[in-house]
């Protein structure tokens, strides 16, 4: 598959947008982010940070606007596979013990356009410097991308959301304001023989192979203790296979991996010819303030909280009901437009009609979402179809 194949695939997204989303929904999951950002927006306004839940607790929790995912890894939606075990198998919150409580952060750089922001011009610079030395290479020169008066009008002008630096081994070294490093290797590097490093004829187990060589060659960049791979494979509408290539460090607790796993990754692109083309490393946190340590819901209180209708959906479609519920995992949100990274039960449902006109076996699944932190910490904001979707 070429470069342009694959942007026409899903749906003509920016770079980086592919770069935050992995690209993985294929009706377009920005679609929605314009829309959920006035309603995030809005709760994030009325966000009462410091007011205790419980008035005398030691340490009083902020509530938290209730708002669902837009896009990333939270957001995507209506994918196709031809069974749900190729649509992200690696993830950590399926089959899982749930913890008591988990993080939150605040994204208080949240923007509807995803322009990357939030870093000091310091610390971007000493990222981009640091990345360099990892791969062995020197920045010989830097051009500096910042906010125009007719950019995002969530970031002031003139901030400084880019460096980009040239290096004497012909890579390009971005540090980008939200914490993201992305390496762009011209020519791309071939990998030696055996390996398969395809977007669309390279199977799962390919795939961790072409990973844990990925891993150990660039471990240094990484700088991942227990490197753990995160392969999904999902369908285009006429049956095309398109594999993505992650990885987080799995060296934590459940609730450290949880967190990796949606907020601190490594994703890597390959060129038409099977070479490495881009890496980019992903840290949300860094540009994040973190609230607290927040209790859970069990699974089975989001499945009732789903069943009864309190959920956040980017699908059009209705829920159709629990006998269309295929599996459940705990994730967090990632999306730019996001005002808060929380943890979610993301429900997959088989949407039937969506399935009309496509290849014989293959089937959409959406993802309906409850927010996994207890109600009693979220805002008294509407979750009905409609009012998030």
């Amino acid at each position: 598959m070429t470069r342009e194949e694959l942007f026409e695939a899903v749906g003509q997204a920016p770079d980086d947008d592919l770069a935050h989303s992995d690209g993985r929904g294929r009706r377009s999951p920005w679609m929605g982010a314009a829309a959920l950002a006035c309603a995030a927006a809005l709760a994030l306004a009325f966000l009462p940070k410091g007011e205790p839940v419980s008035p005398g607790t030691p340490d009083p929790l902020p509530l938290l606007p209730n708002v669902g995912p837009t896009a990333g890894a939270g957001g995507s939606y209506a994918l196709m596979a031809y069974d749900l075990s190729e649509l992200y198998p690696d993830s950590p919150g399926r089959d899982v013990d749930v913890p008591e409580t988990l993080p939150v952060w605040d994204h208080p750089t949240h923007t509807s356009s995803g322009t990357p922001w939030g870093l000091a011009e310091g610390e971007m610079a000493a990222r981009m410097e640091k990345a360099a030395q990892a791969l062995g290479v020197k920045i010989v020169d830097v051009e500096e991308e910042r906010a125009g008066v007719y950019g995002d009008p969530d970031v002031p002008e003139g901030t400084l959301v880019r460096l980009e630096g040239q290096t004497d081994g012909g890579l390009t070294v971005t540090s980008c304001g939200n914490g993201t490093i992305e390496v762009i290797f011209a020519p791309s590097v071939a990998l030696p023989e055996g390996y398969s490093f395809t977007f669309s004829d390279t199977g799962p187990d390919q795939a961790g192979e072409t990973l844990a060589y990925l891993a150990e060659r660039y471990a240094a960049l990484l700088d991942f203790e227990e490197p753990r791979a995160a392969v999904s494979v999902d369908y285009t509408f006429d049956g095309r296979p398109i594999t993505w290539y992650s990885l987080y460090d799995a060296a934590g607790d459940v609730a450290e991996d949880l967190v990796n796993y949606s907020l601190r990754t490594a994703s890597f692109s390959p060129d038409s010819d099977g070479g490495l083309w881009i890496i980019r490393i992903h840290d949300e946190t860094l540009v994040g303030e973190k609230l607290g340590d927040y209790p859970l819901r069990t699974e089975e209180e989001a499945r009732r909280a789903l069943l009864s209708g309190d959920y956040h959906s980017m699908e059009p479609e209705p829920f159709p009901g629990e006998e269309a519920l295929r599996g459940v995992e705990l994730i967090y949100s990632n999306g730019a437009d996001d005002p808060v990274w929380m943890p979610y039960y993301r429900f997959w449902v088989e949407i039937a009609p969506l399935t009309e006109g496509l290849p014989q076996g293959l089937k959409t699944y959406a993802s309906y979402y409850v927010p996994a932190v207890r109600p009693e910490y979220l805002t008294d904001v509407d979750t009905q179809m409609g009012n998030n979707g």
